[in-house]
């Protein structure tokens, strides 16, 4: 796989810091400023949907109580953004209102004004500092697993705290069932990160491109023009000590990006037929992507001694590390009575504890289909909450 293709809409003047992050790490980014020249979602592996102006209250069912300088023509192109994106099933990152816009999509709305702006919006250009607590085995923990809390190690059922930056005034209300918290500011219960429960799409209120832990030369930060005060300060270390690497976000959605579901589904369909299932006729296959970008496929295999069978997810994990793999990003998972694929085939119990012995809950794709391109995307924490793994004996 080349370089990987990133869509992001928005004006030039406010995508510089999300370019230059992105672009570090080895992506490829198209700038769409006009709905006029969006391209559709094929020739792209991610969005990443910027911050910028608030969005029109009428998206939400609400009249205008506290929105500021509304910008309807790019509401109508990163709206319309997203929904290429979602319907194809490819990873979106929101960013402040970017993970505003997709409450909105699927159904939330915002509180327009909140009574505790002045703990999180700029002030004179500069990004304020607060911590938020995050959800015990989410997306966002598993990026920040290392850091300590006040000189100690933070337990894995114990919400870690982290420092990041906060530069708005709005905030999500209602959030719709399909998307779930995964980060609050401590002191008022403010969201600052989401996930959909089902599909590759994440959000966050803060800003994670203005956040280095090893400094960009100085003209990267100045190219920002939405916040100019807030770069001049970063070219001059005048950042938070204590704040995330906001880099590992980019490194992990880039990641998710990088993975290519239908061509794993396809690896896993195309296994299907050689499973051996004599006596049950449930045929599995499955299809495992590892760190090294190899797949690695197996069947389920019966043995008239019930207990000797294996299952196609241990068969295709098995085979990996037999050939030295370790870690396991993603496997798509078909099957079926009499090998028609029917409904979705979620793995086993024992099946689910091999997979968490090569990857991280929140960070392992488990692809279920019942088609190339019917599917469902869980974590392993999704199938696996509270696992037991290597941590647990070191």
């Amino acid at each position: 796989m080349g370089k990987i293709k990133i869509m992001l809409p928005g004006h030039s003047d406010g995508t510089a810091a999300y370019k230059k992050m992105l672009e570090g790490l080895g992506a490829q980014v198209t700038v769409v400023q006009v709905l006029s020249e969006l391209p559709g979602a094929e020739a792209f592996d991610g969005l990443v949907i910027p911050g910028g102006e608030d969005i029109d209250p009428s998206r939400y069912g609400q009249e205008n109580t506290g929105c500021r300088n509304i910008d309807p023509e790019m509401d109508e192109l990163q709206f319309a953004a997203l929904d290429l994106f979602v319907k194809a099933e490819k990873p979106v990152l929101g960013i402040c209102n970017g993970m505003q816009m997709i409450n909105i999509y699927f159904g939330g709305d915002l509180v327009q004004d909140i009574e505790t702006r002045e703990r999180h919006q700029a002030k004179e250009g500069k990004a304020v500092f607060h911590t938020a607590a995050v959800k015990p085995g989410s997306w966002i923990d598993s990026l920040y697993k290392n850091i300590k809390e006040n000189g100690a190690d933070t337990k894995d059922s114990e919400s870690r705290r982290l420092v990041i930056n906060s530069s708005h005034h709005q905030a999500l209300g209602r959030i719709p069932d399909c998307l779930e918290a995964v980060m609050r500011c401590d002191e008022d219960g403010i969201v600052e990160g989401i996930r959909h429960k089902n599909l590759p799409v994440f959000g966050l209120q803060w800003h994670p491109e203005r956040l280095y832990r090893t400094a960009p030369d100085e003209s990267a930060l100045e190219a920002d023009l939405t916040e100019p005060a807030e770069a001049e300060a970063f070219a001059k270390g005048a950042v938070e000590e204590d704040a995330v690497d906001g880099e590992k976000v980019y490194r992990y959605f880039l990641d998710i990006c990088g993975i290519d579901r239908k061509a794993l589904i396809k690896a896993a369909i195309d296994k299907l037929p050689s499973a051996y299932a004599p006596y049950s006729g449930f045929h599995v296959a499955a299809a495992a992507l590892f760190d090294s970008g190899k797949v690695y496929t197996g069947v389920n295999i019966e043995n008239a001694s019930y207990p000797a069978g294996i299952c196609a997810e241990r068969t295709a994990i098995s085979t990996a590390a037999a050939n030295g793999e370790r870690r396991l990003k993603a496997i798509a998972i078909v099957g079926g009575k009499d090998g028609k694929m029917t409904d979705y085939c979620p793995p086993c119990g024992i099946c689910r504890q091999v997979m968490r012995e090569f990857s991280a809950p929140s960070e392992l794709r488990i692809i279920l289909a019942k088609s190339e391109s019917e599917y469902i995307e869980k974590t392993l924490e999704d199938l696996l909450p509270l696992s037991f793994g290597p941590v647990a004996l070191i």
